[in-house]
């Protein structure tokens, strides 16, 4: 699940992420989100942060009230002033900084796909 009000950033996530053989879904806030997320099951969600009526910290709270396991990528452009403490408090697996590289993208997968 890729969540971004950022139209071109959505849709070349799902784009890079549909080439490599995985099966996206996307959302352009967070209410749409946890639409999605309750209807469905997810092995990776990325997030922005800084999204229009729920932030990703929100939708990591509302996701972490029901699933412990789903990890949670955060993206964001304010990665040098996010919080460690925060990060563990919201349940948020791994945090890339935006712009990132589609490399970035491609290894957050297998990263937090290998966590146990």
């Amino acid at each position: 699940l890729v969540i971004d009000d950022e139209d071109v950033i959505r849709d070349f996530m799902a784009e890079m992420f549909t080439m490599q053989g995985h099966l996206v879904d996307v959302a352009a806030n967070g209410p749409e989100a946890i639409a999605l997320f309750k209807a469905g099951h997810y092995d990776v969600i990325f997030s922005d942060l800084g999204l229009p009526g729920m932030t990703g910290w929100e939708i990591a709270k509302t996701i972490r009230a029901t699933n412990q396991e789903v990890p949670i990528v955060l993206l964001s452009g304010w990665s040098i002033q996010l919080d460690d403490a925060r990060v563990r408090e919201s349940g948020i697996t791994l945090v890339l900084p935006k712009p990132c590289q589609m490399q970035d993208l491609l290894n957050a997968v297998q990263s937090v796909l290998k966590r146990p």
